[in-house]
């Protein structure tokens, strides 16, 4: 604080004696290095390379403050990357905050691995740790109500999940799940099986809940 206020006076006096010889103040201030950026704070990065955002920002260490950033590739050319906005907090910092694409889900379709994001862009990714295949594309309102299966049922994302026209597959081991794309089945029918059905079965094999209340079980009781 104390060195904040040092530099304030510093600045008042420089403002008078700047008035005093004719130089405005949009000269001092851009000639000043009391506004040469010291510090580049960003924020909001979790999927981004942070080594484009480096590239962009960090050479404005040193620089002043209100030196105007153009538009950059290095930005706009990352998937993850839906805005950038910068903060000027005088005198001497930035800060970035970067708004990333919300990833809803992962997939593998015809060999190839993508995120799903909040604003129905595919981005392409690494095929480690995807469980979701997409042997048949379903319907795109079924694609839909999947995710927001997904987003309900920790078990579609535990489990090895294959996606077809019509239904789903659920692998998880030694038991296969049919499911229905229709609104609240698949939720309800599975809760249904899991604490009134599973108990009394030693081994199960297949379990299909595509049918609205009734859940049907191939296994060894």
């Amino acid at each position: 604080m104390f060195k904040w206020i040092v530099r304030a006076v510093m600045m008042g006096c420089s403002v008078g004696l700047a008035f005093g010889a004719g130089i405005s103040v949009k000269h001092l201030v851009k000639s000043s290095p009391v506004f040469d950026v010291s510090n580049v704070e960003v924020r909001g990065v979790s999927r981004t390379d942070n080594e484009r955002i480096e590239k962009v920002f960090k050479p404005m260490v040193g620089r002043n403050i209100f030196t105007e950033i153009a538009p950059n590739a290095l930005l706009t050319e990352d998937p993850w990357i839906v805005k950038v906005e910068m903060k000027r907090v005088i005198p001497d910092k930035l800060v970035v905050f970067v708004k990333e694409e919300r990833e809803l889900l992962r997939y593998r379709n015809s060999g190839k691995c993508y995120a799903f994001t909040e604003l129905n862009t595919e981005i392409p990714v690494k095929c480690e740790d995807v469980h979701i295949d997409i042997a048949e594309m379903p319907l795109l309102v079924e694609f839909n109500e999947f995710i927001k299966l997904y987003a309900e049922n920790d078990i579609l994302k535990q489990c090895n999940v294959t996606l077809k026209n019509g239904f789903f597959l659920v692998n998880t081991g030694g038991m296969v799940i049919k499911g229905t794309y229709l609104p609240g089945v698949f939720t309800d029918n599975y809760y249904i099986f899991k604490k009134r059905i599973s108990p009394r079965y030693r081994n199960i094999y297949h379990v299909d809940v595509t049918v609205r209340g009734k859940v049907y079980v191939k296994g060894a009781i």
